[in-house]
């Protein structure tokens, strides 16, 4: 998933709201940014959901002087926040809050007794509604995959305005099958019998990418238990798979998701990003056109080289790049926050 070079982000479909363009990482970029500071550090945090389970995250805040637009990141089915970290880092560099948790049954948040779709949904409803900056000033929503759907379904089934837009990554009304049925599989495969060494996890991922991982094994640690029989296995509960395998993931119905795309730009507004790798098994050249034509008002951006988005794409700053000029374009139809 590597996607280091001059990787060109291409514009497949735009009406509206955006203008067409096709760049590469090395072109100037469209307005200037905010520089704030580098290494900048996160903050945690963390909230109780309706049914008691406390979620953990971290925010990047800025100076209230430099403030722009807020940003919430959701990670896809068996990551956790980690992956934005470099994202993140680089939105709040630029003057962007922000905040990044980890889903129910992921990371550092607890496991929970239920993984229904609705679950997820009203835990990022919930923290949307009860955060006073948020009421104030609604987030973009970013969420990859799995975290995509939930954005999308979040914003698109609920009365009222909870986001200023959504950025889908890799995830679109419907997704290829053989492309879920290598994740679920790759999900699957350790998640009992663990992992005896980081780098024997590290040669697993490597084997699914069929490219090797770059950086450190210590890296893996990140998505990694080490349990007492001294293995290491993912940091996700095997249950939140189980529990689709049972009752499917009712957020993958073509439909649902059209009509909440539909609420999301034409109901409601906002502006609605699709960003997919060019390698994608999941999300295919024709899914992206097919959801482009049913869902005019949105705009879909390809970055070359890349595949779904497991454990690299989130710390490529050409994904990132596409990310900052969705948020500029968006600060182009409407003035930034007041602080």
């Amino acid at each position: 998933l590597s996607m280091a070079g001059r990787g060109r982000i291409h514009v497949l479909s735009v009406s509206g709201l955006f203008p067409r363009r096709t760049f590469t990482t090395s072109s100037p970029p469209p307005s200037a940014s905010v520089h704030v500071s580098q290494n900048r550090e996160s903050v945690p945090f963390s909230f109780e959901s309706s049914d008691g389970l406390r979620l953990i995250g971290d925010k990047w805040v800025v100076g209230s002087e430099q403030e722009r637009h807020r940003v919430v990141l959701l990670h896809g089915g068996g990551q956790t926040r980690y992956a934005w970290r470099h994202t993140a880092r680089v939105l709040a560099e630029d003057g962007w809050p922000t905040a990044a948790f980890d889903l129910r049954g992921h990371g550092d948040t607890g496991h929970s007794s239920s993984y229904q779709f609705s679950s997820f949904k009203d835990d990022l409803r919930l923290l949307l509604t009860r955060t006073p900056d948020f009421l104030s000033h609604p987030p973009v929503l970013v969420g990859a995959s799995f975290g995509g759907m939930i954005s999308l379904l979040t914003e698109g089934e609920s009365e009222e305005t909870l986001s200023s837009g959504v950025v889908l990554v890799d995830i679109a009304h419907r997704s290829e099958p053989t492309g879920i049925k290598l994740i679920k599989d790759f999900m699957e495969a350790h998640s009992k019998s663990g992992f005896d060494s980081l780098e024997e996890a590290a040669k697993a991922v490597a084997s699914y990418l069929k490219r090797p991982v770059a950086g450190s094994f210590e890296g893996l640690k990140r998505y990694l238990r080490l349990g007492e029989d001294g293995k290491y296995r993912w940091h996700w509960d095997a249950k939140i798979l189980s529990n689709m395998n049972q009752t499917g993931v009712e957020g993958l119905d073509p439909a649902r998701l059209l009509r909440a795309a539909r609420v999301v730009t034409e109901k409601k507004g906002l502006p609605l990003l699709l960003v997919r790798g060019a390698n994608s098994n999941v999300v295919t050249t024709e899914i992206a056109k097919e959801f482009t034509a049913e869902i005019p008002r949105s705009q879909c951006v390809e970055v070359s080289d890349a595949g779904h988005m497991i454990l690299g794409v989130m710390s490529n700053r050409i994904f990132t790049d596409a990310i900052r000029n969705f948020l500029r374009s968006l600060e182009a139809q409407s003035p930034k926050p007041s602080a």
